[in-house]
């Protein structure tokens, strides 16, 4: 077996961390990790739950179905504000909008950015390149309806470490 090294910050957690052995039956890795961010707790007074989201479908890729996205607007005025395309980890294998929703509502109080998340397809059921369509989709329906959703193209988020910044139409 290959000694795995750890960052000294983290190595002592890392035996707190749930292991998932059987990465071959998909669906219950899948299950375990949704399982996992449920048992996190959270406090019910966080200020990001200030953040109003809504749930919408937009067009997909050619030749393929229409998209979820979850889209999170933080609390302010209605003046436009940057966005930020959030597109959640898990290699495109797992994770889902669901899975990163308080990431993402924090991403948008922190911020003070629109956040679109998208719900893109997971592999090996919808083999590559399709997740990354998905996501370059959910960019230009987002770049596309920036009017719409009150978007600044011009502006940055106020953490712009977290947020790829994409120039031209």
């Amino acid at each position: 077996m290959t000694e795995r090294r750890y960052d000294p910050e983290i190595a002592p957690m890392v035996p707190l961390l749930p292991v998932q052995s059987d990465w071959a039956n998909l669906p219950a890795a899948r299950a375990a990790m949704e399982q996992l961010i449920a048992s996190v707790p959270r406090p019910h007074d966080a200020p990001d739950e200030a953040v109003a989201f809504e749930d919408r479908t937009i067009p997909g890729p050619p030749d393929a179905p229409e998209l979820a996205v979850r889209v999170y607007t933080p609390p302010g005025d209605d003046a436009p504000r940057p966005a930020v395309l959030y597109i959640h980890g898990g290699g495109f294998c797992f994770g889902s909008v669901e899975f990163e929703h308080l990431s993402a509502r924090h991403t948008a109080f922190e911020t003070d950015a629109l956040v679109v998340s998208v719900e893109y397809r997971l592999a090996p059921e919808n083999p590559f390149p399709a997740g990354i369509e998905d996501c370059y989709a959910a960019l230009a329906w987002l770049v596309g309806s920036a009017e719409e959703l009150g978007v600044d193209k011009a502006a940055r988020p106020r953490s712009s470490s977290i947020a790829i910044q994409l120039s031209g139409d």
